[in-house]
């Protein structure tokens, strides 16, 4: 065990960086960025590293709105989403070609660049309080950037810190990408509650397993695949008492998993959110949270959510929402109605106050007449043994409507004994008709299915 885990306010690969060292920094970039002041956004293309960290504390610390980009995301993508937020300047850790007249720098030539050497801008600063632009992740469509200001990042850090009880001395292993909204809130999050963050570059099941091992880490967030794996590389052993919370985010937490994982003892918080809301929205920290398929728990404080019309669309009203998708100016309403946002989510509220999701409006299928939302077929093919990943699209059918297709990857099990016992199993309506395998189901960085994919590949078949 490490004989000082909370001597430094973060650590990144194992090696520790002090307070004095991260003041130190932060004076030296934000010294640079005075140099950039009248450019209106600036963005950062860059993994999980050092500077990344300090960069988001600079911007914060000062109040300049900062663009997170996936530096791995097509050009296009890219271009995309810098016109939309009216972004003239990128510092970069990788090679990106974009347009002329987009000014991209490396990291090591930013800390060069001299007063009264900037790009000349036309643009004045219009931030209206925006601090942060984060990408969504594009899994059922085109990404978006979200706007969010200082004071929804600082009412969603405190009200997670509140229900998850982060506090000074504890340690929060983030192992999420920096870019999306559930790693980067991380850093809010220990920087209000003056907790260590350890910084992890990229996911690596070993190396956070062993972290986890040897450091004192309270706190960690995990995708479903990211919780898989660690499960199976510790042979499902129970995780360090030190840990208290691993928060479950990004994509639906199977039943069977979630069984998995709590008889391993792991401390599962079960998140519903999304970059819209500045992270989560609503929790479920009960004995059982995951085990039931769909629950996502209560509003976190200060959020009120709403489910209308007997189609069940869940709207969010809170603190923490964003100001608006992005536009050049950002300019606040963007995707908002009345300071509400419709997810694009369906689903209920039971009699305590208990959100249920069943999927998003925009996959819902339609079979034999019957709206049918993937995500609760998937969730009854999951209880199949053996199954692995599992996923429903459709192709079109003159008698069907939408003739469902139930896409899985190879794993321990008969496929023969699979086709025949979703036939038992599952209502005429929401039953798959065809069956298909592939060596791997199309899905983003955080473990999501992408839906559009999937059907295409589909689509392409001779079935």
């Amino acid at each position: 065990m490490m004989s000082d885990p909370y001597s430094a306010a973060v650590w990144l690969n194992g090696v520790p960086f002090s307070d004095e060292q991260l003041e130190n920094k932060l004076s030296q970039v934000i010294d640079q960025l005075a140099c950039c002041e009248d450019q209106t956004v600036i963005g950062l293309a860059s993994g999980n590293s050092w500077f990344s960290y300090l960069f988001v504390l600079a911007c914060s610390r000062i109040n300049h709105p900062l663009l997170m980009l996936n530096p791995t995301l097509p050009v296009m993508r890219l271009q995309q989403i810098l016109d939309q937020s009216g972004c003239e300047f990128v510092i970069t850790d990788s090679k990106l070609s974009l347009s002329s007249e987009i000014t991209v720098i490396d990291e090591k030539t930013f800390f060069s660049i001299q007063q009264g050497n900037e790009k000349e801008s036309s643009k004045k600063s219009s931030s209206h309080g925006i601090q942060l632009i984060v990408v969504t992740s594009g899994s059922s469509g085109e990404p978006k950037g979200v706007m969010l200001s200082a004071a929804a990042i600082a009412a969603s850090a405190r009200a997670v810190n509140d229900v998850l009880g982060l506090q000074e001395n504890d340690c929060w292993l983030n192992c999420l990408p920096l870019y999306h909204i559930g790693g980067l809130s991380i850093i809010y999050r220990c920087h209000y509650a003056g907790a260590v963050m350890i910084l992890h570059q990229h996911f690596h099941a070993e190396q956070v397993w062993k972290d986890l091992c040897g450091y004192s880490v309270t706190h960690i967030s995990l995708v479903p695949v990211m919780l898989s794996q660690l499960l199976d590389i510790a042979h499902d052993a129970r995780p360090p008492a030190s840990l208290r919370v691993a928060l479950i985010g990004g994509a639906a937490l199977s039943s069977s998993l979630a069984r998995r994982a709590r008889n391993a003892g792991w401390p599962l918080v079960i998140s519903y959110g999304m970059t819209e809301t500045g992270s989560l929205c609503a929790y479920d920290d009960s004995p059982d949270a995951g085990v039931e398929a769909g629950r996502v728990g209560r509003p976190l404080d200060g959020f009120e959510i709403s489910v209308a019309n007997s189609e069940g669309t869940i709207s969010v009203r809170g603190p923490a929402l964003m100001s608006g998708y992005a536009n050049p100016g950002l300019l606040p309403g963007t995707g908002l109605i009345i300071n509400s946002f419709t997810t694009g989510d369906v689903g209920r509220l039971d009699e305590q106050g208990v959100l249920h999701i069943a999927g998003r409006a925009d996959d819902a299928l339609l079979s034999a007449g019957r709206t049918v939302h993937p995500r609760e077929v998937e969730q009854q093919l999951e209880e199949f043994p053996g199954i692995g990943k599992v996923a429903i699209t459709a192709i079109p059918d003159p008698v069907w409507g939408d003739r469902l297709v139930a896409v899985f990857e190879p794993g321990m099990f008969d496929v023969a004994h699979f086709e025949n016992w979703v036939r038992k199993q599952l209502d005429s309506a929401i039953r798959p008709r065809i069956f298909v395998q592939l060596d791997t189901l199309p899905q983003n960085q955080l473990g999501k299915i992408d839906r559009i994919k999937l059907r295409e590949i589909i689509q392409q078949l001779d079935i």
